[in-house]
């Protein structure tokens, strides 16, 4: 895979998964049942 294919799967598979924890843990939190959180990626 060539550097800008490398860069896509990064930002989807792992920046993705990082800003939408950033968006979702404080009202997961504000709750105060706790809970779980499942991420998936894929490469297909």
């Amino acid at each position: 895979a060539n550097m800008r294919n490398w860069r896509w799967v990064m930002d989807v598979n792992l920046w993705g998964v990082v800003h939408g924890l950033q968006a979702f843990m404080p009202l997961l939190k504000s709750h105060g049942e706790g809970g779980h959180v499942v991420n998936t990626a894929s490469m297909a």
